[in-house]
């Protein structure tokens, strides 16, 4: 048997027996991949490992700690544009990503919830206060420009 694996989005090409099987798992989200930074634990693979029968190896390679903040407009807007400026990123940062696309509607809840974020930032350090503190702080590396929501524009 032989497997090729996407550790990021959890899908196994499985060769078993001149056959191949697809196994489509469910994409990885944010919060496993902020444990994989932290333990060294590939969720990915661990799904693949599960789903083809196999024992997972869950021994942790890494004893950090990760948080991730996500950050959201004060009110309902339309992002014009999202920048990071990296001179302002606090030191412990290990990623950051813009989500928001030109023209997107950040709409808060409770009409929306996950969509309304524009950035997202993971800090990684060893201690759990730190890295969520280094999270947060991250924020004020971003400059979102926005355009008003109009009342008409947000749907229930």
């Amino acid at each position: 048997e032989k497997y090729l694996i996407c550790n990021r989005c959890g899908v196994a090409i499985k060769f078993y027996n001149m056959f191949i099987f697809f196994l489509n798992l469910v994409p990885l989200g944010l919060i496993p991949y902020v444990g994989w930074i932290a333990n060294g634990i590939n969720p990915g693979e661990v799904s693949v490992r599960v789903a083809c029968g196999l024992l997972p190896n869950t021994e942790k390679i890494r004893d950090k700690s990760a948080s991730i903040q996500f950050f959201y407009p004060t009110k309902n807007v339309t992002a014009n544009k999202v920048t990071i400026d990296q001179n302002k990123l606090p030191k412990g940062i290990y990623e950051t990503q813009i989500l928001a696309s030109p023209r997107q509607k950040l709409i808060l809840p409770p009409h929306d919830h996950v969509s309304c974020r524009y950035a997202y930032a993971i800090a990684v350090t060893d201690n759990p206060s730190q890295s969520k503190t280094i999270a947060k702080n991250a924020v004020k590396a971003y400059m979102l420009d926005t355009a008003p929501v109009l009342n008409e524009e947000i749907h229930v």
